[in-house]
């Protein structure tokens, strides 16, 4: 969750996406990182009502490289899927590099603006 926060990838993700992450992360298990859980499960414990909405934020990780699914076999019953949220995928760290750079120099030109509007402030007194 570290690396997402100070990335500035967690101001991207909608608010379904903010909450199906943690219920992921919690439900690993930890001796291999696996969350085997339902929709069902997901949409009860992110508070969300639509498998849909589970499935579009279970994709956009999967798209960012954050989760490894496990899709489950159909035996009889319907299958359930296991989950890997890992921030280890080389292609993922690309992304939260370039996020990081963009925000870096969101910052700075912010800081320039608060410099200039400062010396603004301060001519204008002097007058």
């Amino acid at each position: 969750m570290e690396t997402i926060i100070r990335s500035g990838l967690w101001k991207d993700f909608s608010p379904s996406e903010r909450a199906i992450l943690p219920v992921l992360l919690d439900y690993a298990d930890r001796s291999n990182g696996l969350a085997t859980i339902s929709y069902r499960g997901i949409m009860r414990y992110a508070g969300i009502g639509s498998p849909t909405t589970v499935s579009k934020a279970l994709r956009r990780f999967e798209n960012i490289y954050i989760l490894k699914i496990f899709r489950g076999k159909d035996s009889g019953l319907r299958a359930i899927n296991a989950y890997c949220v890992s921030a280890d995928d080389p292609r993922f760290q690309e992304i939260v590099t370039e996020i990081c750079r963009k925000q870096r120099e969101e910052i700075e030109i912010e800081r320039q603006l608060r410099e200039e509007a400062r010396n603004a402030r301060k001519s204008y007194l002097y007058r």
